[in-house]
């Protein structure tokens, strides 16, 4: 009855309001307004500073320097952005490194300027995300023999034969233990003792016959393992390292002053098995056993007790690392006033949040400002409000001031600011009160640098308005960061319940129920947070709240949990006891921690508060009127069985809204946020008593509420809710009672003035590159349009003006498209068969014709040679994952800049040299070999580089390649040291990885190895390639060459490295820091910490050296100053440890088969780069690279479109030139072209070029042809539809609008309609502000005048559009850019006028409705025929014990009537229906339980052979934990076959069918494409066979879910013809069910009424979703009596789809049921009145009478 309550609600709410105004109401003394007037200041002129957005700025990209870092300081200041984060995802990424001396003198230089520009900063940790290593480096420093890691050992046997367990050597055992196996679970009762038959290596004990027949031996075994947690001096050593080096850097003035304070990011997980004396003592003396007993029942189920043992050892863990830990960095940072935040590992997941932090409540809530991740581009009602709502109770539970919000990476550089604003509307509403952009780059480098974008800040076109959103976000933050969360009801964080595990045998619950019922809560304006034992505990009973840390709960809610606390539960009961409110949801707990499972205690509590053998919708009340509870599992009864048990605080008339409350003195504040695509008139009963205002933060202006009143039980609130931005709404003291505001009065339609749709149009450019962010190198120009692409062709024969090549009408869809810069310099004759050795010396032959598209056959094919093109600055200019669009590594185009078909293919040009010369020719294709022909004379090659000999001139070059593809390709200036095939190469050094160890220091956490050698000269060359196990740094000579560290290591592919450079003549050290790092994602191990290495070194005179890991390297603990270094002391130093070969487990052969190819070296990272462009070709400028013969023609045509106002056009190339605007020639001087007068509109542009050699399509232009336009004509719509798809920048819209006295006097409001994506208007020359999110209006009255008006709109876009055709990118988002309109001059009549004009409106109307129209009559009579109920009748299989009337009353048999549920059958030819009717007599005394199933009518199942599943229309990565094919309830997916449109990191189609289900990525069960255009997964299933079902399992983890949204799942039988579908569907969270026959039928009961006399009863659903067959439905209907009275007849009738459905009294069905010519004058104008009251047709006439009533009974 949810949606009915919501129905009437709205009727109420109205009606209320209308009265209410009319009636005298109590006097009120107003409040003392101090506290207003506090709030009032705080929010008018916020504190940017302390309340505004804190980004995260990314120290990447290029090297710092002091003068860049104050312009950005400077220029952020100015637009209100106060604090900055600086952060780099690994140290070595930031020049200077981070945490080096000269990275911590520079931080200190930007904490000056802070404090000089009035800002604040922050630090990021790098303990997680990046890792620095600090963790290990301070367990390091304070080495702790009594720290030990538990090896777990077990091992299962038989009675009467021995078990035996090899134990490590030195190891403490903990505890050995003979388990008894009883129905194959441990039994922990009956177990036995074995300490006794341990051995210094090893445990064998003979289980006894006669007895129990199978044995488990356990062992748990400490053995020495330096480790952070758990150890308090580490925890200390951490923050004197860190903490304390930031104070000392800064000064203790600044703490929590200037600087603000430290986020962290993905902190490395909380590891499970570190075992200390410190741990047993205090587990011993709070639970009184040894922790040995209970370490067992981590790992395997030992019967009724592991609940107990597995919560007891987490707890006192927990506690311990606590302490040691994450609380001493709480309580460092509170004592210096500095808050600390966090986006940690566990995102919308329970499960992850346990396998990351044990607890995630328990350790998370140690930060000052708990935080989380809002990532991706999802709509604002899909926004993360798992996360949002964990990090908000945090903080709300244990009094936090701050909940940051990690926002909104990966959205795309065309994330608009109306995103921007209304998710964070939504991330508000959920909790969060600190903005963390994720983006703010130091350097983007020509476009080439990024990291999950966008960032929205200075070289966005719309940076000049981002003042607004500074402002937005320092209000909002700072009203939500005032007083106290207000909130009615509690959800039970269930992680003890997760941790102590379901017994063997019963089903784990989904435990991320909880989740989903404080959605469901919030979603239905019932705003609630997530509460854990801890709160629960410490919490107090008062008035029927339960009140902690100054929430006080009215309802406390749980979901399905197995475990549970007893004095969790007997809180829960003295809340209920007390007049509160209990519910559970799904299974109820029957283990406690206390005594494990089956606990009576429990029970018992369990049956006072539900009684005895509770069952799903019975609901309990207390003698203090509480309430008590069990829900089915289903979320969906929980708003309304809340709402009927509590006072609720915020009642709103529909849905589709969000709400938080907070109490700030004598004020209330509401954020309320329309999540709806449309706008809505909120209706609200708000729990508070006061005069509600609404402030704005986008302005800072304070206006009254559209209508109020004031009432015994709250403030009825009605206000006009438009786009999705959050409104607040503040509740003040004061005497008024009731309030109306004229804002959105309806006005006449004449007052509402469509402007001209022709504009004046101008660009302003902002692409400001003075820093080199949009080309390379850097300049003073401000980028304004361009041409990036064209329609391309060459002459062969004919003129191209002869053909008319330069007319608009000419037909050009035909031409090849070209992007600038890039253009062909090779052809490629691809795919040849391998056994043709001498097919290059055929080629050569006939070299003089290979020319493009030239063919030629073997063996009964045709080869064609095709081009190789590509840009020599931009390369191939396309996108690359996670970082710069082309960039590798991020920061510079993608060197790889060619990619070749696999397989044996030709190279084929000429090479141009202006004189004779030898040099190089560098093939770094990824190929095993190389074959190279220079003018018909096979060279050698000596490594990568062939010997190019050129004359003077044209020279042929020809490449046979056996394989490989992508890479590098381009003539260097140094040859090689051969010059013959007879000189012959001995190859470069390769060292020989093979013939290393693994090895690390006798303990694992030895991270630190070095090794010396001695070299009497430098050598010729010196190359080494290493790795480590699962990341590393590398050190020659104090030197770091190379790092591989955090999730994104790729530890399994050894680099390459040429160290020639960094070696000396004597002393040399080569020295590593190795670490293992572990998340979510990345499971290292510690005890597979390794490194190996090897080296070759090859001297002048050809004798080698070479050097591996293995037992003579030197290891150590700690990091000491110098060792990396020649001439360090590490004689107190152990020896290395050889712990295996390499190819053996568990590091596997993978590093030896992916050592890099002898093409592909280590290249530099970006910030080592003097340019982000290619620099390869700069090395020979000379040479040019032409692939056509030297008698070829070199003509070219290029066609475009420019904008309106074109007036010059310069283009940037040598080539002679000719040019065309619509078909007239235009001269070209300079390469300039000016248009005088400029084109009014779109023209099609012509170019005729005369190419250069080497210089052919889109390479004629290095840089893109620049435009500029001005006097042109424009109208509303895509900037793209108007010629300028990639013009990132501000358009500039003018026209002259005239007002006459009359209209000057009005109100006037101008209306943008749709913008995309900022706009500021100026009229007369005044700017009337500036707009970021709809509704786009603007208040005019201030400065228009009489006459004639300039109205100047400003529209900025996003950069997204500069990053489109060659500056491609992954993260690019929505490009599309304008005003899209209608503009709209919105004038309001004054008061007195507005009354006169309703008044007469209303007769008017009243007219209308009064009377039937021809038209209204025929709808009437359509109505008449097809809108009716159609009576349903047993089918002829099913009545052979009922009786069916010819009015459709069926008669149940006397057996019936007394049975628990009746079904019956129906059949019916409706293809699908809306709802369903149910008459029933006697009319019964509870609500029935209906179910409703639909079965095809023909009975036949549907068939098919494959299912597929795809995302149409959007590029986007599918991923699918499992799929299951039902054929009735057997699962036959596993019997068939699964591919799809890509493999993702081995991530094979098959994994969606293995029988696991499991979500999480970690788990290694998730099938995964790439990120590509309508990706596609399918399972073929052999052959044609009956489908019934398919459940859809989602990944989980990370929240990525939302990346299914829109997909679709298709059945195609064996034709590939489609049998079923479902499109356009909402992602799986976790899982979706489809039944494809037979349908269970969701119904929602939205009325419910009784006959006259109370004889019938009847029931109305309506259909939650299409149900129906084509050729016909029979319907299965079982009705359950919940009460004491039974039926003994029904009547049932559906209404077909899509018709409302709608109750007709009896008394018109009757006139209904008469033919026409039977119906009296009388009957008839009932009937038509009556239809006219419903009338669709008449709807908005009828509203708009009733609005204008409404407003005027208001206004009086």
């Amino acid at each position: 009855m949810a949606n009915t309550k919501a129905f009437h609600l709205c009727l109420s709410l109205s009606c209320a309001l209308a009265l209410l105004l009319a009636t005298p109401q109590r006097s009120t003394t107003a409040q003392p307004a101090e506290a207003y007037e506090q709030l009032k200041a705080g929010f008018t002129t916020p504190d940017h500073a302390r309340w505004g957005e804190v980004p995260l700025w990314w120290w990447e990209g290029d090297p710092m320097t002091r003068e860049r870092i104050t312009w950005q300081l400077e220029t952020l200041a100015a637009a209100g952005v106060k604090s900055v984060c600086p952060i780099q995802r690994s140290p070595g990424r930031c020049e200077p490194q981070a945490f080096s001396t000269e990275w911590w003198e520079l931080f200190e230089f930007v904490h000056q300027e802070c404090r000089r520009l009035g800002m604040t900063l922050w630090a990021y940790d790098q303990v997680g995300y990046g890792h620095y290593g600090w963790l290990e480096k301070a367990a390091a420093q304070t080495p702790n023999a009594d720290t030990q890691r538990v090896q777990f050992f077990f091992s299962d046997g038989r009675a009467g034969a021995a078990i035996g367990i090899v134990l490590p050597r030195g190891g403490r055992l903990l505890d050995a233990r003979a388990y008894p196996l009883l129905d194959g679970i441990a039994s922990d009762a009956d177990s036995l003792d074995l300490r006794a038959f341990a051995t210094d290596d090893r445990l064998e004990w003979t289980p006894p016959t006669g007895g129990h027949n199978t044995w488990r031996v356990a062992a748990s075994v400490a053995v020495d393992d330096q480790r952070f947690q758990l150890n308090p001096a580490a925890g200390e050593a951490f923050i004197d390292m860190f903490y304390g080096e930031l104070e000392r850097r800064l000064g203790s003035s600044a703490m929590g002053t200037s600087f603000a304070g430290v986020f962290q990011d993905e902190h490395p997980t909380t590891p499970r098995d570190v075992y200390t004396p410190e741990l047993a003592a205090a587990f011993q003396n709070q639970l009184g056993y040894d922790i040995a007993r209970a370490i067992p029942a981590l790992h395997f189920d030992v019967g009724p007790r592991t609940p107990k043992y597995r919560s007891d050892f987490f707890d006192v863990y927990l506690q311990l690392d606590e302490a040691a830990y994450w609380k001493k960095i709480y309580d460092w940072t509170r004592q210096r006033g500095l808050l600390t935040s966090h986006d940690n590992w566990g995102r919308n997941d329970i499960n992850a949040q346990s396998q990351g932090y044990i607890d995630y409540f328990r350790t998370q809530r140690w930060f000052s400002a708990p935080g989380y991740d809002d990532y991706g581009i999802a709509p604002v009602h899909r926004r993360n409000y798992y996360d949002t709502k964990i990090a908000a109770s945090i903080a709300r539970l244990y009094q936090r001031p701050r909940v940051w919000s990690e926002s909104f990476h990966s959205s795309g550089w065309g994330r608009t600011t109306e995103q921007t604003i209304t998710w964070l509307s939504a991330n508000f509403a959920f909790g969060a009160n600190l903005y963390d952009e994720h983006g703010l780059y130091y350097s983007t480098r020509a476009s080439t640098w990024e990291h999950a974008a966008p960032d929205p800040h200075w070289r966005q076109p719309y940076w000049r308005y981002y003042s607004t959103l500074s402002d937005w976000v320092a209000r909002m933050s700072f009203l939500m960061s005032q007083g106290q969360h207000v909130v009615d009801a509690a959800v039970h964080y269930p992680v003890v319940s997760l941790l102590a595990g379901a017994a063997p045998g019963q089903a784990e619950p989904d435990y991320n129920t909880y989740m989903q019922l404080s959605r469901t809560l919030f979603d239905a304006g019932i705003d609630n947070d997530i509460i854990d034992d801890d709160s629960i505990l410490n919490a107090n009973v008062r008035d029927g709240r339960l009140v902690i840390g100054g929430n006080a709960y009215q309802a406390l809610v749980f979901g399905p949990e197995t475990t549970m606390r007893k004095a969790v539960l007997e809180k829960a009961q003295a809340l209920a006891e007390a007049g509160g409110t209990v519910l559970f949801s799904g299974s109820l707990p029957t283990a406690s921690t206390d005594t494990g499972r089956n606990d009576p205690e429990l029970a018992r509590l369990i049956t006072e508060l539900l009684g005895a053998a509770p069952t799903p919708g019975r609901i309990r009340h207390t003698e203090n009127r509480g309430t008590t509870a069990f829900l089915n599992g289903s979320p969906q009864a929980l708003p309304e069985l809340l709402s009927a048990n509590i006072h609720r605080d915020f009642i709103p008339n529909c849905t589709g809204v969000y709400v938080t409350h907070r109490k700030i003195d004598t004020l209330d504040l509401y954020l309320v946020q329309n999540v709806n695509s449309h706008p809505i008139t909120l209706e609200a009963l708000c729990r508070v008593d006061g005069v509600p205002e609404q402030w704005d933060p986008l302005t800072g202006a304070i206006t009254p509420v559209d209508q109020f009143q004031r009432t015994p039980t709250g403030t009825l609130l009605r206000h006009r809710l438009e786009g999705n931005v959050a409104n607040i709404f503040l509740f003040r003291p004061g005497p008024e009672h009731h309030g109306f505001a004229t804002s959105h009065l309806p006005q006449p339609e004449h007052l509402e003035i469509t402007l001209s749709p022709d504009w004046d149009f101008s660009l302003i450019p902002t692409r400001d590159n003075r820093w080199g962010e949009f080309r390379w190198p850097p300049s003073d120009e401000l980028i304004g349009a361009e041409i990036r692409s064209f329609q391309y062709r060459e002459e062969s024969e004919a003129s191209g003006l002869d053909l008319g090549w330069h007319q608009p009408g000419h037909a050009d869809h035909d031409w090849t498209t070209e992007r600038f810069s890039i253009g062909p310099y090779w052809l490629c004759l691809p795919e040849l068969p391998v056994e043709e050795p001498d097919l290059a010396h055929a080629i050569l032959e006939s070299a003089d014709q290979i020319h493009r598209g030239t063919a030629i056959e073997l063996e009964d094919r045709t080869y064609r040679w095709e081009p190789v093109a590509f840009s020599k600055s931009i390369g191939r200019a396309e996108p690359a994952p996670w970082g710069g669009h082309s960039g590798y590594p991020e920061g510079t185009i993608e060197q790889d800049f060619i990619q070749l078909p696999p397989g044996r293919k030709l190279l084929f040009t000429h090479i141009l040299s202006p004189k004779s010369e030898r040099l190089g020719l560098r093939v770094e294709l990824r190929n095993s070999t190389a074959r190279l022909w220079v003018n018909g004379i096979e060279q050698p090659f000596e490594d990568a580089v062939g010997n190019l000999p050129l004359n003077a001139g044209r020279n042929q070059v020809l490449l046979d390649l056996p394989d490989g593809g992508r890479g590098m390709l381009y003539v260097q200036r140094e040859p090689p040291s051969t010059q013959s095939l007879a000189e012959g190469a001995h190859g470069r050094v390769q060292p020989e990885l093979a013939a290393a160890a693994w090895i690390r220091g006798k303990d694992p956490a030895d991270a630190y190895l070095r090794k010396s050698f001695h070299l009497n000269a430098i050598p010729a060359e010196a190359r080494l390639n290493a790795t480590a196990y699962t990341g590393y740094r590398l050190f020659v000579n104090g030197i770091k060459i190379h790092e591989e560290i955090g999730p994104w290591a790729q530890w399994t592919r050894p680099e390459s490295i040429v160290i020639t450079r960094y070696l000396s003549e004597g002393e040399n050290v080569i020295a590593a820091w190795t670490q293992v790092h572990a998340d979510l994602y990345v499971g290292g191990e510690a005890a597979h910490k390794a490194l190996a290495l090897a080296m070759k070194l090859r001297m002048h005179d050809g004798s080698e050296q070479a050097i591996v890991s293995d037992a003579s390297w030197q290891a150590h603990e700690r990091e000491i100053e110098g060792w990396t270094e020649v001439g360090f002391d590490d004689a107190d130093w152990s020896s290395a440890v050889a712990l295996g070969r390499m190819g053996d487990a568990p590091w596997g052969s993978a590093p030896l088969e992916n050592q890099g190819l002898i093409t592909e070296p280590l290249r530099a990272l970006a910030i080592h780069q003097p340019s982000p462009y290619l620099t390869c070709f700069d090395e020979t400028p000379e040479i040019i690279y032409d692939i056509k013969r030297e008698s070829a023609r070199r003509v070219g045509w290029y066609r475009f479109t420019a904008p309106p106002g074109l007036n010059t056009l310069r283009l940037p190339t040598s080539a002679p030139a000719r040019v065309w605007v619509d078909g007239k020639e235009i001269p070209v001087r300079d390469g300039i072209v000016r248009m005088d007068p400029a084109q009014a509109g779109t023209a099609l542009v012509a170019v005729r070029l005369d190419m250069s050699p080497g210089a052919y399509g889109g390479a004629a232009f290095d840089v893109p042809p620049a435009i500029e336009i001005g006097g042109g004509k424009i109208q509303t719509g895509l900037w793209s539809d108007f010629a300028l798809p990639t013009y990132s920048g501000i358009g500039v819209y003018s026209q002259v609008v005239h007002l006459d006295e009359a209209q000057l006097g009005r109100k006037t409001t101008l209306d943008l309609g749709r913008v995309l994506v900022a706009a500021e208007v100026l009229v007369n020359g005044h700017s009337a502000g500036a707009c970021l999110a709809a509704p786009f209006r603007f208040e005019l009255d201030q400065w228009l005048r009489a006459g004639d008006n300039t109205i100047e709109i400003r529209v900025a876009n996003t950069i997204a559009p500069h990053y489109t055709v060659t500056n491609r990118v992954e993260n690019l988002g929505a490009t599309e850019s304008g005003l899209l309109g209608p503009v709209v001059l919105i004038q309001q009549l004054a008061s007195n006028e507005w009354r006169q004009w309703a008044q007469s409106e209303i007769t008017q109307l009243d007219g209308l409705l009064a009377s039937s129209s021809q038209d209204l009559a025929a709808a009437q009579r359509q109505w008449e025929r097809t809108g009716q109920w159609q009576l349903l009748l047993p089918a002829d299989d099913a009545s052979r014990d009922t009786t069916t009337a010819d009015d459709g009353w069926v008669k149940l048999p006397p057996a019936a009537q007394q049975a628990d549920f009746t079904t019956l059958m129906f059949e019916t030819e409706t293809e699908a229906f809306a709802g369903l009717r149910l008459d029933i007599t006697p009319p019964l005394d509870a609500r029935p339980e209906l179910t409703l199933t639909a079965h095809p009518l023909d009975r036949q199942s549907f068939r098919g052979r494959y299912v597929r599943i795809d995302i149409p229309d959007r590029v986007e990565y599918l991923h699918l934990a499992e799929v299951e094919v039902f054929q009735d309830d057997a699962n036959i997916a596993g019997q068939g076959r699964a591919e799809q449109s890509s493999l993702f990191m081995n991530a094979a189609a098959a994994l969606a069918i293995d029988g696991n289900t499991d979500g999480n990525w970690a788990g290694g069960s998730v099938s995964h494409t790439h990120s590509e255009h309508a990706p596609w997964w399918e399972l073929d299933l052999g052959r044609m066979q009956n489908i019934n079902r398919i459940v859809v399992h989602n990944r989980i983890d990370g929240g990525l879910a939302a990346r299914l949204q829109g997909y679709r799942i298709t059945i195609l039988d064996a034709d590939r013809q489609m049998v079923w579908q479902r499109d356009d569907l909402p992602p799986a969270t976790p899982s979706s069910t489809f039944f494809i026959t037979p349908i269970p039928i969701e119904l929602d009961c939205i009325a419910a009424w009784q006959s006259t006399g109370g004889q019938r009863q009847t029931l109305l659903f309506q259909s939650l979703q299409t149900a129906g067959f084509p050729n016909g439905t029979r319907l299965e209907m079982t009705l359950r009596p919940t009460g004491a009275a039974q039926p003994s007849a029904l009547r049932t009738a559906v209404m077909a789809a899509p018709h409302p459905i709608r109750h007709i009294p009896d008394s018109i069905a009757a006139i209904v049921a008469a033919q026409p010519r039977d119906r009296t004058p009388d009957e008839a104008e009932t009937l038509a009145a009556y239809y006219r009251d419903i009338a669709p047709e008449l709807e908005s006439i009828r509203s708009q009478r009733s609005r204008l009533a409404a407003c005027l009974r208001a206004m009086e």
